[in-house]
């Protein structure tokens, strides 16, 4: 229903709103919601239904006119309210309290008293299931509902279990007599599915729909507007606070639209509509009467503070209530309760919140403290609660706490101790209970880590064309404290796992301190089957929020063999996510995180062993746990193996997979199946799934004789790779914008420097100065700089003495004095030419920004230098402007252009991180201009403040560190063109690469489409790039 049906008033209409009580159908308030058609198509499907939530909801007024309905579509219905029976009469009486109203309402011509008399060999429930099943649907030849409404009023009978399993087995029936299909139930009231059966020895109540009935949203609520005000825009601007303060809670709403209805009867006044409905809610609900008066109230109050949970539940609340994110839990009895009494809601994300701003400002934190919960309260019942939420036993924390005496919660950490000792896991306690803000930074890491590798490199990936199932098979000898649960034949350190069996349900079936090595040869899908463990886990940790954070990270960037994982781990958080490195500290050290480590076999083969030693060290340290992948023969060959629980192997193809493969392709390997049978050689590289899908797409339709031969692997794989380049670049003709040599040559290049910066991803602003070859080179590049420094500040002199004399010749003098003394000098205290590293300034969040690091002597030049160069040149305006604006100037230059801030390394587009310091040097040059700019120009007037804005602008936007990373970029950028390595447009380039599959576009980033082609390109001979 819609604002159609219900036209606004012409007047407000208090007695429009119904609270309260069943709705007639004649109501005209009454909201429909999607639940009432998804209620009304499952009934009329013969679906058993049950609409189980909090009171006052609307569920008897939801039933009312769903039976309604049913006559439109010839199944009739009957209803029948359990409190009307009463539950202190005998088991007899209690079974006709029901029947009566069924014989009533669908009319039938039936002694249901006699019947009852004749039949008293058999049990109550018996014979109510014979009415059901025999008499009911005999009278009645159409289908029926029964509406069981109020069932929470049976829940202390000790016979409700009979009547649940009876209904149970109606349903379970229909299996072998069709006529009860037509037969159907829907159960309504205040409780959970787990109450209806109670006796554990019992099959649970598991059948029907469960139909969620939720508070309105705004959309559906507008009907409601109809009687609120005079006009239609104000009434939806009441409407909008109302729901606001509500939720959208049936009841809650229903009231204060007749409260507010009432006051625009009486008392409308246009200007008080944007504060009335706060007042009104204030005095309906807030004050000391409004909340011993309001029946909702009420009914939340009695039932939390005399359930026999109570103090579990208060506890549990108090938590929410200080906005700890506490992941709902369908089958966790205190979730169950608290929602039933209405008072907290699971939202979109699956996480527990206060239902309302009324309840929340009700049942605040005074009433808690008032009802003998407060922050230092010591309860037993909170391990519960935790258990619930995050931990199951305090697994995460690897402490085992049988007696429990004292839990405190205090300022958000809670400390448990033991009747035997004192056990602090302060620090592991953080990873237990999340905060708001620790609730979104753990989720937009998740969502980080998911478009990224997921999104942007599994479901892109090249080895998604070949979709044959590999075998995995058992390695223990691989690890040195391999787990025996998962191993099928102890004896066999090779025994391979079932057909079908994925890398997640070896993972789970570890145990605590999940550890596992996949192990595999080059092409044969390791990363892919990583990436393809992380989408399963990142699926897990979006709906719980006690699973560790999925994060995906390639080894190779480990590149000091003194530094401990746990420090790395840090830094890669920072680099890769645009984690602050206070936030990954804490989440390192609370061990929040499920590493899944690539290339083992990438981090320098000097250092391959000290990183074992350190992942070793890491994982008894932490109890982290870490999935790492390596090839075999790099791992083999070292002397230290990992401390892990398991570790796998990626067999390689058979040559009847490989055959029954290419039968699925239906294109033209008639040459390449002639050489597979007779080549040795390629029988051992088509193995691999890489090499696979390399040779269909190189040898596609190619005849036998054509194909190369050789008995040696490597040179077969070097032909093989070629062959693939050559066609790639018939594959597609159109936009052939760059020469197969120039292709060939920069790729090359490329491909050396990434395996010399062990880096997997490139982003075209990760190009160092380090990546220049020779010493010319940077000579050339230090030179550059300085060059840029000195034109910056003979602008700048050029400026002061124009400003100072007016005189044009004077001025250019005056700027070439400058520019070679001052650019020249204090070039070298900025560092311009030595930087070794470019930062571009991505971020100027204020926040979040920091002084480079005063400790260390280096930077210490550097701002020394940058507030030399400021005073330098505000002494130089002070005879314009004042000594005092000189020493401010030179200040502001030094501190304000020294900022750093976050630089995220995993792009969304190509050349990002240039673009964005570009945007933040000319934002702070903007920023700098018209602050100076005004201050010259109430000290000297329009023409001064203009010369002291364009100084300001021009040495803020060019030297400050978002403006010097720019600078840097570019003249590395014309350094390395001018040498032949790149093109000038490179993420043009880049993107032509992607398209003939050399490359694959990673958010802003690129990576060769395997390690394998990488390595190809960069150990390419001179004359193959001809």
């Amino acid at each position: 229903m819609n604002s159609d049906h219900n036209p606004i008033q012409s007047s407000p209409d208090p007695d429009y709103y119904v609270v309260g009580g069943t709705l007639k159908v004649s109501d005209r308030s009454y909201v429909p919601r999607a639940t009432d058609q998804e209620l009304l198509d499952n009934l009329i499907n013969g679906e058993y239904c049950y609409v189980l939530t909090t009171r006052q909801m609307g569920k008897s007024s939801l039933m009312v006119r769903t039976a309604v309905k049913l006559k439109e579509f010839n199944i009739r219905s009957a209803i029948i309210d359990l409190t009307s029976i009463g539950t202190s009469l005998g088991l007899e009486a209690w079974y006709l309290g029901q029947i009566r109203p069924i014989v009533r309402q669908l009319r039938l011509d039936f002694d249901y008293l006699s019947w009852w008399r004749e039949n008293a060999s058999f049990s109550e429930v018996d014979r109510y299931s014979m009415f059901i099943s025999e008499i009911l649907l005999e009278k009645v030849s159409s289908s029926v509902v029964l509406f069981i409404d109020e069932i929470d009023s049976t829940l202390s009978l000790s016979y409700s279990d009979d009547f649940f399993a009876a209904i149970r087995s109606l349903y379970n029936e229909r299996a072998i007599n069709s006529e009860l299909e037509r037969l159907t139930f829907v159960l309504l009231g205040v409780a959970s599915p787990s109450d209806l059966v109670k006796a554990v020895e019992r099959t649970p109540f598991n059948i029907g729909r469960r139909i969620e009935l939720n508070d309105f949203t705004l959309e559906e609520a507008k009907p409601l507007a109809a009687g609120l005000a005079p006009g239609s825009d104000q009434a939806f601007k009441l409407l909008k606070q109302i729901i606001n303060w509500t939720g959208g809670h049936p009841y809650l709403t229903q009231k204060t639209c007749q409260v507010v209805a009432q006051w625009a009867k009486e008392n409308w006044d246009t200007t008080q509509v944007d504060k009335i409905v706060e007042k009104l809610v204030l005095e309906t609900f807030l004050t000391k009467r409004g909340k011993q008066n309001d029946d909702n109230l009420h009914f939340v109050r009695e039932r939390l503070l005399r359930e026999s949970e109570s103090a579990e539940l208060l506890n549990l609340y108090s938590l929410i209530r200080q906005d700890i994110i506490i992941s709902n839990k369908e089958r966790n009895l205190p979730h169950a309760r608290l929602k039933l009494i209405g008072l907290v809601k699971a939202n979109d994300s699956g996480i527990l919140e206060v239902r309302n701003r009324i309840y929340y400002e009700v049942f605040n934190i005074s009433w808690l403290h008032d009802n003998g919960v407060t922050l230092d309260d010591n309860r037993k019942s909170l391990p519960t609660i935790i258990q619930g939420n995050k931990l199951e036993s305090l697994s995460y924390a690897n402490k085992v706490i049988n007696n429990y005496e004292n839990i405190t919660l205090r300022e958000g950490n809670i400390r448990f101790k033991s009747s035997i000792n004192s056990i602090n896991i302060d620090d592991n306690l953080s990873n237990l209970l999340l905060t708001r803000k620790e609730y979104r930074n753990r989720q937009a890491l998740l969502t980080k880590v998911k478009n990224f590798w997921i999104k942007g490199v599994l479901e892109k990936s090249l080895f998604q064309q070949v979709l044959i199932e590999q075998g995995l098979e058992q390695r223990p000898d691989a690890v040195t404290n391999p787990s025996d649960v998962i191993l099928e034949n102890e004896n066999s350190s090779l025994q391979s796992f079932p057909k079908g069996t994925n890398v997640i349900d070896i993972f789970d079936k570890i145990g605590e301190r999940r550890m596992l090595l996949i192990l595999g040869e080059p092409g044969s899908g390791k990363t892919t089957t990583l990436l393809e463990l992380t989408r399963d886990l990142i699926a897990r940790a979006e709906q719980d929020v006690a699973y560790p954070i999925p994060v995906v990270l390639n080894l190779s960037s480990w590149a000091n063999k003194n530094q401990s994982i746990a420090d790395w781990l840090v830094e890669e958080l920072n680099t890769k996510y645009d984690v602050p490195k206070k936030i990954g500290q804490a989440i390192v050290s609370q061990q929040q995180l499920l590493l899944l480590l690539d290339g083992l076999d990438e981090v320098k083969a000097d250092y391959r062993d000290d990183c074992i030693i350190a992942l070793n060290t890491f994982s008894k340290q932490y109890g982290a746990e870490i999935v790492v992948c390596s090839r075999i023969k790099d791992y083999q060959a070292l002397s230290n193996r990992l401390n892990f629980t398991s570790a796998v192997y990626l067999r390689l193809l058979t040559l009847e997979q490989i055959s029954h493969y290419l039968d699925s392709l239906g294109a033209d390997f008639t040459g390449l199946r002639v050489l597979i049978a007779e080549d040795t050689v390629l029988q051992e590289l088509v193995q691999s799934p890489l090499m696979l899908n390399i040779m269909t797409m190189a040898y596609q339709g190619v005849a036998v004789e054509d194909l190369p031969r050789t008995e040696l692997v490597e040179e077969r794989r070097k032909q093989l790779f070629s062959a693939y380049i050559e066609r790639m670049f018939k594959r597609r003709r159109t936009n052939q914008r760059y020469s197969k040599a120039q292709t060939k040559y920069w790729l090359a290049w490329l491909a050396q420097r990434m395996l010399q910066e062990e880096q997997t991803i490139f982003s075209i602003e990760r190009m160092q100065p380090t990546w220049l070859l020779n010493r010319t080179q940077k000579i050339v590049y230090s030179t550059l700089l300085r060059l840029v420094c000195g034109l910056i500040f003979g602008l700048t002199g050029v400026l002061i003495v124009f400003g100072s004399t007016g005189g044009l010749i004077f001025s250019l003098t005056g700027g070439l004095i400058f520019g070679l003394t001052g650019g020249l000098t204090f070039s070298s205290f900025l560092g311009l030419g030595s930087r070794k590293e470019i930062k571009p300034v991505e971020s100027l969040d204020w926040s979040r920004i920091t002084l480079e690091n005063a400790l260390n002597f280096n930077e210490i030049i550097k701002r020394i230098g940058r507030l030399s160069v400021g005073l330098s040149v505000g002494l130089a305006l002070a005879p314009v402007f004042g000594l005092f604006f000189g020493l401010v100037f030179g200040l502001f230059f030094g501190l304000i252009g020294g900022l750093f801030g976050s630089n995220l390394e995993l792009k969304a587009a190509p050349n990002q991180g240039i673009f964005r310091s570009a945007f933040n040097a000319v934002t702070l040059g903007l920023f700098s201009g018209l602050i100076f700019g005004l201050i010259g120009e109430l000290i000297a007037g329009l023409d001064g403040g203009l010369i002291s804005a364009l100084i300001s602008t021009l040495l803020m936007s060019m030297l400050s560190n978002a403006g010097i990373a720019c600078i840097q970029h570019l003249v590395l950028r014309i350094i390395l063109f001018r040498s032949g390595y790149i093109p000038w447009n490179y993420a043009r380039f880049l993107d032509y690469a992607t398209d003939r599959i050399f490359l694959q576009k990673v958010g802003g980033g690129y990576m060769f489409v395997h390690r394998v082609l990488l390595e190809h390109f960069a150990t390419m001979e001179p004359w193959e790039l001809e």
